[in-house]
């Protein structure tokens, strides 16, 4: 992974952009296979994309990082749920924190007390799928990185913490795929139509473990009688042990 990112010189990343550019100019309907993204203090690109890895390129300056610090504005962290490396370029020196995620049979993940690092241009930091999550603190300098992230993953879910509490607030597909499941299947609980238990019974039967539960989960706002079967089904056969805990619980719980 960090062989790759040192691939993204700056002759590279600077001929990436201008073409980006004279594209955009040439033609306003334009769209970029490398798609954009905006997660205050961090902005950034897909710059490269394969069947194992994707690369991203991002950068915060000192004013995005600023704002996203200010007293009493809650901010979070997201742990990814593949592997990735983080590799620092044009920049000074910027500051951070790495969080650990502990869990527990008994109780929901949650964040543990964060080691701090500090790196410049040319160091690199490596990341857990599901384990690890960096936090970038303050500064006066501007930062950029190349993140390169695996396409295998170790979690089927990218969890979304609470920097203030360190409790988890949310959970989403690690998959681009499954993901965009996980969308359609909130969408077609709040939809009327007259096959959507239809759809969203197919998809609690998906071999992704989180897109079966949340279709289950919207399955029970469209259709309770059928949900309330499939949970039955999912208690005897799910494969995996989770699932059939959680399934007996509801059952249980009514």
């Amino acid at each position: 992974m960090l062989s790759i990112c040192r691939e993204f010189d700056q002759v590279i990343l600077r001929d990436f952009f201008h073409d980006e550019c004279r594209s955009h100019m040439g033609s306003p309907l334009y769209a970029t296979p490398g798609k954009f993204f905006v997660k205050p203090p961090l902005a950034g690109m897909v710059i490269y994309k394969d069947e194992f890895v994707d690369v991203h390129y991002m950068q915060s300056s000192p004013l995005q990082a600023a704002a996203a610090f200010q007293a009493g504005v809650e901010t979070g962290i997201t742990i990814n749920g593949t592997d990735s490396l983080v590799f620092f370029t044009d920049t000074p020196g910027v500051e951070y924190q790495v969080y650990p995620v502990h869990t527990g049979d008994e109780s929901d993940p949650r964040l543990g007390p964060p080691s701090r690092g500090q790196s410049a241009s040319g160091d690199h930091l490596f990341l857990e799928g599901g384990r690890q999550g960096m936090h970038l603190l303050h500064g006066s300098s501007p930062t950029s990185m190349i993140v390169c992230l695996s396409s295998r993953s170790r979690s089927e879910v990218t969890q979304h913490f609470s920097l203030q509490s360190g409790k988890l607030v949310g959970c989403t597909a690690t998959s681009v795929t499954d993901s965009r499941l996980q969308i359609i299947a909130t969408a077609l609980s709040y939809l009327r139509g007259s096959d959507n238990t239809g759809a969203l019974l197919d998809m609690s039967r998906h071999p992704t473990t989180f897109v079966r539960w949340n279709a289950l989960r919207s399955l029970y706002r469209v259709d309770p009688a059928a949900a309330s079967e499939r949970l039955k089904e999912m208690r005897e056969n799910d494969v995996n042990e989770e699932i059939r805990k959680l399934a007996t619980r509801s059952l249980e719980q009514g």
